[in-house]
């Protein structure tokens, strides 16, 4: 009988671990910062606007977004991870990065997925 209970007992405990919750991460919202080119000391303006619709559009080379080229894409958040996919003029570009313990800041690396194109980047949100 004590076979029995400690048995039911460990499998209750596992099911338990197993079915734990990870909390879910939003990125919804505007935010700021900048591209670096492989191979280049200069920065360019970045700004991504995440929906909560897993869309997002980046505003390309001028921190003035009535200015700047308006790229629409889509993301995918994998609890710190985050892959955005940007596409313009038939380049698509993909945005990986890791979310900072208060999810208020993105940094990781780009690489276009039709071209030779790569770099860093960098976003805080607003």
């Amino acid at each position: 009988m004590k076979k029995i209970f400690y048995s039911i007992t460990i499998a209750l405990l596992l099911l338990t671990i197993a079915c734990k919750k990870e909390s879910k991460v939003s990125v919804t919202g505007y935010w700021i910062g900048y591209a670096q080119p492989s191979g280049s000391s200069s920065t360019v303006p970045l700004s991504i606007v995440y929906r909560s619709d897993n869309t997002a559009r980046a505003y390309l080379t001028n921190a003035d977004t009535t200015l700047a080229v308006a790229v629409e894409g889509t993301y995918s958040i994998d609890a710190d991870s985050t892959r955005t996919w940007l596409t313009a003029g038939g380049n698509t570009t993909e945005f990986a990065g890791k979310l900072n313990s208060s999810n208020t800041q993105m940094n990781g690396s780009y690489r276009s997925l039709t071209n030779s194109s790569s770099g860093i980047w960098s976003i805080t949100k607003q």
